[in-house]
């Protein structure tokens, strides 16, 4: 796990990611979370808080979480043992 605070943003990751992972994108605006699986641009999540839910050939590897700190122990148990359904995630 790395941490690092970059311009006003918290950025926190978890697990590794090899060459070739799935990324679903939950990003929230407002009191909304919203879950993308195309293709992410970053212009569009520049000031918002997201986390990326990262797998490799189906397996929970990784997360990356911006700005949403509350989510590390969830990620860290995700990844650990691939019970938590990112689709049901608190915003």
């Amino acid at each position: 796990m790395f941490w690092s605070d970059q311009h006003d943003r918290r950025i926190q990751f978890v697990g590794h990611a090899p060459t070739g992972c799935e990324i679903e994108l939950d990003h929230c605006r407002g009191e909304r979370s919203e879950t993308a699986r195309t293709e992410i641009r970053l212009d569009q999540v520049a000031n918002a808080r997201f986390a990326a839910w990262i797998r490799h050939d189906g397996q929970p590897v990784a997360a990356m979480l911006v700005n949403r700190p509350e989510l590390l122990g969830r990620a860290r148990r995700w990844i650990a043992d691939g019970s938590v359904n990112t689709t049901r995630r608190a915003a």
